[in-house]
């Protein structure tokens, strides 16, 4: 079992249920099957209508921003009625300032891009995920090089050459971090994961 798979589970061991509401087909089942294959027990659904129907409750519910019977604030309220409090992340792929309040004031959780790599979408299900324990963040083996060169204090640059990667790589791997730590900037990563007791 990877890592990412031992992170998509709930209290007890059990998968983590994922309800997955998107009218596109194409985006939504490719999303899906990663996902699977990481350890989460996805359910599919393409309306708000359908996904009413669906038996059981999810841990979280996915939910593309321009679905077709998709109204703020109504359709969270209807989602909740059905599932209860079950924490709601946005996907869209612009969106304005309106449309963020509305979505805030109707409780969704967050708003992911659709522009996300799959990768990033599942640290922010994992990151919202009811029941996770405090500071469980589970970090990749190259995740954990690179901060313990930040923790060293090593610039991107410095940390590249002692890994031996690209500097583009290094910084993808700072943003994934500042994700899971919860981190504003470098230095409060630092801090987190000293904290955190990862480096």
């Amino acid at each position: 079992m990877t890592e990412e798979s031992k992170a998509a589970t709930g209290q007890g061991g059990a998968p983590l249920h994922l309800l997955f509401i998107d009218d596109h087909a194409l985006l939504r089942d490719t999303l899906a099957a990663w996902l699977a294959a990481r350890g989460l027990d996805v359910t599919c659904a393409d309306s708000l209508s359908t996904a009413s129907g669906l038996p059981g409750r999810p841990d979280l519910v996915l939910l593309d921003l321009r679905l077709r019977d998709l109204t703020l604030p109504e359709g969270i309220c209807k989602l909740r009625s059905v599932f209860g409090p079950v924490p709601v992340l946005l996907t869209a792929g612009a969106h304005d300032a309106e449309t963020a309040e509305s979505a805030r004031d109707a409780g969704v959780t967050a708003i992911l891009g659709k522009a996300l790599p799959p990768a990033a979408v599942l640290d922010e299900i994992l990151r919202h995920a009811p029941g996770r324990p405090a500071g469980d963040v589970v970090l990749s083996p190259r995740e954990q090089e690179v901060l313990a060169g930040l923790a060293r204090g090593q610039s991107n640059k410095e940390i590249a050459r002692a890994l031996d990667l690209r500097e583009v790589t290094v910084k993808l791997h700072m943003q994934r971090l500042s994700r899971k730590l919860g981190a504003r900037n470098r230095t409060h990563a630092a801090l987190l994961a000293r904290d955190l007791g990862l480096v």
